[in-house]
This record gives structure tokens, C-alpha cells and sequence, in this order.
């Protein structure tokens, strides 16, 4: 188990000043041009656009972070993890769409008013859920979506640590933009992959960006997953589905799979499931995550047995991917 040293519990908590700065950065996309090399504080807020005097203490407390370097002259060069704010690095993508993502840290900050009233702090902070928040948001939508584009490796090795040799079509429900459907159908050349999804994010997929090898064998389909009917399948995936919702809203979605599922059909959920015994991270915060951001939680093997036997199921296994996520199989009871 990983422990705060008590002497850095202070310092521990503020450092929601780094990540706000480091957000900061990669916002205002300070390190593509210090990609072009060092600069001074002036010439990059003349190159961006920004106030220097601001830009130079912004510049100097990231660097004393050392992800940029100050030289004695007063000029910045990257840092080794300054590298990682270009644009197009993944990293970059995830800390705006993500790690930091502004509606996110806005609901952290209703965190004790959630646990005193019982709502997700999302809600509290922006009147909405938070799908429907990125519905009606359509710069927050694009920032996300590009964070979850970036998870291909995940998906990668999701899609390569269970075999889908026998699956003809496998219908990925809340399939997003469809990153674990194009691994797949990558690793699986017979087998046609359905995403399922709400319109507007089936409508923003670029499937020109699809490798042409898979591209013929992805299939979009449009709908909600609690009012209408799922496609027809061998297999029903839930990528990190399963953790949106509490118990209730979670049996509700597993028995659509279970209607929509052929005789010897499998739901296959890739979910965070917690160990026995005390959390230990990252599960402990993720789960924290899906309380406030979403309303929801992560679960034990126990806790999905349950799930799954009230939806008609049951797990015959869970099988680990090789970093966080687990598969958890059920099928029709």
C-alpha cells in the first residue's frame, strides 16, 4: 500500500496549484513553441499571444517543478516532461480533456456538499449530469474526446488479453468513440464490431480515421442504452461503462444486454475491480472519481456477482488486463 509521508501531507494538498499550472501550459500550448527551442518570457507571449510579465512567473514556478528549465539569462527551455505538453502527445490531450478537466475540478469543489446531501458533485456544481454537461458543451465534448482517442495502447491490450476468436459481432455499448471496437476489429479480422452509442457522439466519429483494414467491419448505431433496443450480438462489451451508474441504474442496463443477447451470448464489462480487503491506488481515488464526477462507483468481484445475478446473469469470471482494469464475464443464468 502506497502511504503519504505525514510530513508531506501539507504539501500534498496544495499541490492543486502544479496541476493547475501545468493545465495551464498545456492550454496555452507554451510548450510548442518552446519545442522550436529556448525562448525568453517575451518572445513566447509575443509567439502566443499573452501578457509576459504573467506568462514569466508562470514559467518560472513550472520550472522550479522542473518541467520547463530557467536559465541564469532568463530564458526557458524544456524540461523532460515539459516534452510531454506538445501538442499531439497524448499526454497533453488527456491533462486538458481529463486529468484536469475543467468540469471536473469545478465538481471536486462541492466534494463535502455532495457527501452532506447525498448528489454528485457534478450536479451540484453544474446543474446537469455529466454526459449531458458535454452535450450541451460542445468545446468540453471535443476536449474529452480527444483525452479518450488517446487511450488506444489501454485499449490495445484490453482487446489482447481475452479472446474474441469465436465472437462474430460484438456490440460495444457506450462505445465512445469507438477506440476499443478499432483495436479489436484490428486483432480480429472476421469479426464485425457495432458501436453503440448516444447521436451526437455517433454522429462526431470520423470513420475516415479508421484504419481501411478495419473500417468496413465497424458499424455506428445510434441510441440511448436505457430506451432503446441494443443491436443484436455474440458479444455485449462495457468499457468503463458499468462504473457510471449506482446499482440500480446498473441492473436496469445489464438486463437490456441480457434481452438483446443471443442464447449463448457473453457481456463482457472492462471495469476497475477492486481487490479485497482495504483499497489501495489507484483504486481508492478512481472510485472517488466515479462518485463525484458521475454518480456512480467501482466494485468488487462480490459486489459484480450481485450485480449481475439481479440482471438475469452470472459471472463465471474476471480477468486481469494487466493495469487497472479487469474483464468481468457473465453469462445468461
Amino acid at each position: 500500500m502506497v502511504e503519504i509521508d505525514p510530513a508531506e501531507l501539507l504539501r500534498t494538498a496544495g499541490r492543486y496549484r502544479l496541476s493547475q499550472a501545468i493545465y495551464v501550459a498545456a492550454l496555452l500550448g507554451v510548450a510548442d513553441h518552446l519545442a522550436e527551442g529556448d525562448k525568453s518570457a517575451e518572445e513566447l507571449a509575443a509567439a502566443a499571444s499573452l501578457h509576459a510579465g504573467l506568462l514569466r512567473r508562470l514559467m518560472r514556478a513550472l520550472a522550479s517543478e522542473g518541467i520547463f528549465r530557467e536559465s541564469d539569462d532568463g530564458r526557458f527551455a524544456m524540461g523532460p516532461a515539459g516534452k510531454l505538453l506538445v501538442s499531439g502527445s497524448g499526454t497533453r490531450e488527456m491533462i486538458l480533456g481529463w486529468s484536469v478537466f475543467p468540469a471536473t475540478w469545478a465538481a471536486f469543489g462541492n466534494l463535502a456538499e455532495s457527501i452532506r446531501v447525498g448528489r454528485p458533485a457534478f450536479e451540484l456544481a453544474h446543474g446537469l449530469g455529466f454526459h449531458e454537461y458535454l452535450a450541451r458543451n460542445p468545446a468540453a465534448a471535443r476536449a474529452y474526446d480527444d483525452a479518450m482517442a488517446t487511450t488506444v495502447d489501454a485499449f490495445d491490450g484490453a482487446a489482447a488479453s481475452y479472446d474474441f476468436s469465436k465472437m462474430r459481432t460484438v456490440v460495444d455499448v457506450g462505445g465512445g468513440g469507438g477506440g476499443f471496437l478499432v483495436a479489436l476489429l484490428m486483432r480480429y479480422p472476421e469479426t464485425i464490431g457495432i458501436n453503440f452509442d448516444r447521436p451526437e457522439v455517433i454522429s462526431n466519429i470520423d470513420t475516415s480515421r479508421i484504419p481501411t483494414v478495419a473500417r468496413n467491419r465497424f458499424k455506428l448505431v445510434g441510441g440511448d442504452f436505457f430506451k432503446d433496443e441494443l443491436p443484436e450480438g455474440d458479444a455485449f462489451v462495457l468499457c468503463t461503462v458499468l462504473r457510471l451508474f449506482e446499482d440500480d441504474r446498473a441492473v436496469e442496463l445489464l438486463g437490456k444486454v441480457r434481452d438483446a443477447m443471443h442464447p449463448h451470448g457473453k457481456v463482457l464489462a472492462l471495469d476497475f475491480v477492486h481487490p479485497a480487503g482495504p483499497l489501495v491506488a489507484p483504486y481508492g481515488l478512481a472510485d472517488l472519481h466515479a462518485m463525484a464526477v458521475y454518480g456512480g462507483r467501482d466494485r468488487s468481484e462480490a459486489e459484480f456477482g450481485q450485480l449481475f445475478a439481479a440482471a438475469g446473469l452470472r459471472l463465471t469470471r474476471v480477468i486481469e488486463t494487466g493495469d487497472i482494469h479487469s474483464w468481468v464475464e457473465g453469462l445468461p443464468r
